[in-house]
């Protein structure tokens, strides 16, 4: 069927047999241009691509290239640069298991905000710029994680390797310069000091427990060793000198209830006889071991030993007393 410069009737139709082109003729009126067709699949099919120089205005436009390209040249590409503020609505999974990082060693991010930071098998590594002054890192109590400088609050468990300089499997090493510090709890080292070989080794500074305690310490057993306080007590009873007094009591021991010793004695040294018999402390007499004149020991008598007791002591009674000062 052709038509030339003719319209067809209102209600007339133009029947195109199935898979064969509508054509047109060309500018110069020398060829037929095929336009569109009906294909095997009952759909319609240009020749060659619709051209529209207008702009859309309602969604049911045409759109032409220049509209999509302005609106594709404003977004993210495959690439992702261009991209805009957006919502991520699902998980950031990389496609591959520790390979992909965020970020690099040149091009860092400036501040993440996170609720917490999880590593299965693999060391956690928290750096700061090595050119800018020391950072402080925040860990919030019952978190697990290696520092470079300092904690506020919380706890830091060394599980395998956690390395400030240089470190074997389970140790920290702060190299000179890399002293952490921190408040409530933390720990505190002066610069060229560090942590190596499950002990702390202060190079040339001080440890400051700032009137705290070391709690816990066990038996010295080098000459180098901190003592705890029951091997202290033990030996400096082992090195306390004995004495020994026979005191006679006068009328005014008795009057008063009490005898004072020559010596200030170690607690717990003094054992008390009267003619041969072994005095039960408390229950026959009782200690005060700095409450005597002059500051020395006074013993006051108890139970049978006082007046009216059973045993009671008298004027000329001589007290055989043994004990360690």
């Amino acid at each position: 069927m052709q038509i030339i410069k003719k319209f067809l009737a209102n209600g007339a139709i133009a029947n195109l047999l199935n898979n064969v082109y509508l054509k047109g003729r060309n500018a110069a009126n020398s060829a037929d241009i095929d336009i569109l067709k009906v294909n095997a699949s009952d759909r319609i099919e240009f020749a060659s691509l619709p051209q529209s120089s207008a702009t859309p205005t309602v969604n049911d436009d045409l759109v032409n290239k220049a509209y999509a390209d302005a609106l594709t040249g404003s977004g993210a590409t495959t690439a992702l640069d261009n991209l805009a503020a957006v919502a991520i609505n699902t998980s950031l999974i990389s496609d591959t298991d520790l390979t992909d990082d965020l970020g690099s060693a040149s091009i860092r991010w400036a501040t993440v905000y996170a609720s917490g930071f999880k590593s299965l098998d693999q060391p956690i590594s928290i750096h700061t710029d090595d050119n800018a002054a020391p950072q402080a890192i925040e860990i919030k109590p019952n978190v697990t994680a290696p520092m470079d400088n300092g904690i506020n609050s919380g706890s830091v468990t060394i599980a395998t390797q956690a390395v400030v300089g240089s470190a074997s499997s389970g140790d920290v090493v702060l190299s000179t310069g890399n002293a952490p510090s921190g408040t409530a709890g933390s720990i505190s080292l002066t610069v060229g000091s560090g942590l190596s070989a499950g002990y702390v080794n202060i190079n040339g500074g001080q440890l400051n427990m700032n009137t705290a305690k070391i709690i816990n310490l066990d038996d010295p057993t080098a000459a180098g060793d901190a003592a705890n306080k029951s091997y202290v007590d033990s030996v400096a009873s082992a090195q306390k000198t004995w004495e020994y007094e026979a005191l006679t009591l006068s009328a005014g021991d008795i009057t008063a209830q009490y005898k004072d010793l020559t010596q200030v004695a170690v607690t717990k040294s003094i054992q008390f006889f009267v003619n041969g018999v072994w005095q039960r402390p408390t229950t026959d007499y009782t200690i005060n071991y700095t409450g005597g004149a002059g500051g020395k020991t006074r013993l006051t008598f108890a139970g049978d030993l006082a007046t009216g007791g059973a045993a009671e002591l008298i004027a000329g009674d001589v007290i055989h007393i043994q004990y360690q000062y």
